[in-house]
């Protein structure tokens, strides 16, 4: 009884001690808090002479964070957009950011590059903590040059310029702490005004919450599952289907992406989040409901696609613009015999890659005096082969088939790895790691030793692979059948770190310059002996990192991206294309009809285009990477084109521009 009382007590002691703990910590928040509040509202500790300058400077404290939280919240989540190496053209039409509206520009939080790359860049809370503050900082200059006014009155000032900032974002406000001493004197009186302060009541960290919430669901592919059931359900966009008539369907290409376009402008903004402000249509409703997993009281979410958004939509099998059901008669007759030809069936299944943007928007209308505070974010959707994302069938993944392949190794290999030296002379290369590939499986086999030798049993595989690799060097692979014993040698290559420059070749004069601060060049290299392969994008404001290179035999592209004042307006109009299709009469399945189709093509605008390029093969041998560190790439450069013809001619010529008599080789 004695030890269960004394037990009894210990736990009554430890519970009080947890009280007093948690309390202490909520009495140090509500502490802080009020501190803040204080430091805000507060004059009590200020002189009355001083007053209307801490008034000031707080009041244009507050006015340049709330201009800093507005342009980050439009922008999703980012004062400064990250950078994208490559612009937007017709033919890359997608970058890292969407032109939301015209001239605003909204970050990506999952998008796609150009080469097939998926990837993320969503801010995180601390990150635009630290804009809102470097922006704060940045443009407290205006506040310094609005003391002038108060010279007229006898203050005189002396100011620290060299500010700190303390951002915190919470779920309902945003606080801005600025540590910049002014000094002021008025008649005898001397003060120090060290911390200025300011609290903007927006729901910023409730927002980026539910914008996280709804990013989980884009990760199940809620937005890509949604856009597979549009291609199914409307009637106009042809995706699968058998037809029993003696008729061929047909559609168009152009005229099946425009529907597209008007299903998702129509239901894009059906898609709602559980908890916010919207009306309940009718009772489907919860098909089109996300739910964030945070608290959206009060906001206003809106899901939004528009046309005018760039958008690439590729659907096979097609002739050109032309979609063609394909007939299974001559299928059926090889099993029924020619009464088969009585029959008619026509089946089309399509295969559908989309890949579009949709912008999300979340407004707090109550906030700001009335004026409404907005966050929002764009993420693309992608459908891959009529699936979410990838085609997930585009593999063959056998696990266990794995794990047996590398456990029964048999056969012994030896290994000997070599690289060359600046002079090209063949050296033992040690401490190369060596792995073996069969069909999908790859076995980790060891190291070379310091003899730059590697002896071991491989498992038995008919056409595998043995891959050399090391830091600093190239991999080296060879195919190898590992049915009986034998030795091989693989060569790494060094990579070498080379500064790339550019230079322009004006294709009208000649004339060799530096690229325009409105022109960016990018340089894609292939080497011809290997799949190794590297670019660059090289602009005067911001000149290329050094980039790696090997020697060998390249193929060389490059393109010349420029902007100009002068927008070119490509015109659009009516297209018309005629095929033969079969007569629909029994009697004469032989015979053909003539079908037209119109496809109308509008009106596009762009202020990027390509003025230049050149393709070309080129030798890059050993001892100007070893000599040198630097390389000049020269390209062809052209005007600026102003219509849709000159654009074309420009992009067509970059195929001959290397063989003009005034065209460079790197050197």
């Amino acid at each position: 009884m004695e030890k269960r009382g004394q037990v009894t007590i210990y736990l009554i002691f430890g519970f009080v001690i947890l009280i007093l703990v948690i309390s202490a910590f909520f009495v140090r928040q509500y502490i802080i808090q009020s501190n803040i509040d204080i430091n805000i509202a507060g004059t009590g500790t200020v002189p009355e002479q001083a007053v209307p300058i801490k008034t000031y400077i707080d009041s244009c404290v507050y006015d340049i964070t709330k201009q800093a939280i507005i342009t980050l919240g439009m922008q999703g989540g980012y004062i400064q957009l990250p950078r994208d190496d490559l612009p937007v053209t017709p033919m890359t039409p997608f970058s890292n950011r969407l032109e939301s509206f015209p001239g605003l520009y909204t970050a990506y939080w999952f998008y796609e590059t150009s080469n097939g790359i998926q990837q993320e860049q969503i801010p995180t809370i601390e990150s635009m903590e630290k804009e809102i503050g470097d922006y704060v900082s940045n443009n407290l200059a205006e506040c310094i040059d609005g003391l002038n006014q108060f010279t007229n009155q006898g203050y005189s000032f002396t100011i620290n310029t060299n500010a700190k900032s303390e951002v915190s974002i919470l779920d309902d406000s945003v606080t801005v702490s600025i540590t910049m001493p002014v000094n002021l004197s008025i008649k005898n009186i001397n003060f120090n005004l060290k911390e200025h302060q300011a609290k903007v009541d927006v729901p910023l960290g409730r927002m980026y919450k539910v914008s996280s919430g709804i990013m989980k669901q884009q990760r199940t592919n809620f937005f890509e599952e949604k856009t597979i059931d549009m291609l199914v359900a409307y009637e106009n966009i042809p995706f699968s289907g058998t037809s029993f008539d003696c008729k061929p369907e047909f559609w168009s290409k152009q005229e099946t992406i425009n529907n597209l376009k008007e299903a998702l402008s129509i239901n894009t903004p059906a898609y709602k989040v559980k908890g916010s402000r919207f009306t309940e249509i009718n009772s489907d409703s919860e098909y089109f409901l996300i739910d964030s997993e945070t608290p959206a009281t009060g906001l206003d979410i809106n899901f939004m696609y528009s046309k005018r958004w760039p958008m690439i939509v590729e659907i096979v099998p097609s002739d050109g613009d032309i979609l063609k059901s394909d007939s299974l008669t001559q299928k059926l007759s090889d099993y029924a015999g020619p009464i088969a030809y009585l029959v008619c069936i026509y089946n089309y299944n399509f295969i559908y890659d989309i890949k579009y943007p949709l912008l999300v928007t979340l407004t707090d209308t109550a906030v700001l005096d009335g004026q409404g505070y907005t966050f929002q974010f764009a993420s693309e959707v992608i459908i891959d082969n009529n699936q979410p994302k990838k085609n997930i069938y585009g593999t063959y993944d056998q696990p266990e088939l794995q794990a047996e392949i590398c456990k029964n190794p048999s056969t012994k290999i030896d290994v000997y790895t070599f690289a060359p030296d600046n002079y090209g002379n063949t050296i033992p290369l040690k401490e190369a790691n060596i792995n073996f590939k069969c069909f999908t499986t790859q076995c980790e086999m060891g190291t070379t030793n310091q003899d730059a030798y590697l002896s071991g049993l491989f498992p038995p595989c008919i056409n595998g692979a043995i891959i050399a690799e090391k830091e600093g060097y190239y991999k080296a692979k060879q195919t190898v059948s590992t049915n009986q014993e034998k030795s091989i040698s693989l060569i790494l290559e060094s990579i070498y770190k080379i500064t790339p420059t550019v230079k322009l070749i004006d294709k009208n004069t000649g004339q060799i310059r530096e690229p325009y601060d409105s022109e960016t060049v990018i340089f894609e290299l292939k080497n011809m002996d290997n799949d190794f392969s590297t670019s660059f994008s090289y602009s005067i404001k911001e000149p290329s990192e050094p980039i790696d290179l090997i020697p060998g035999r390249y193929e060389i592209k490059s393109y010349i991206m420029g902007s100009s004042t002068w927008p070119i307006k490509i015109q659009g109009g009516d297209i018309e294309k005629c095929i033969k299709i079969p007569k629909t009469t029994l009697w004469n399945v032989f015979g053909s009809e003539e079908q037209c189709f119109t496809t109308k093509i509008e009106d596009i605008t762009v202020d990027q285009a390509i003025k230049g390029g050149a393709e070309f093969e080129f030798e890059i041998e050993r001892e100007k990477i070893t000599s040198k560190n630097i390389m000049t790439f020269y390209t062809v450069v052209d005007q600026f084109p102003s219509n849709y013809e000159s654009l074309n001619l420009v992009y067509n010529s970059i195929q001959e521009n290397a063989g003009l008599p005034l065209f460079k080789y790197p050197e």
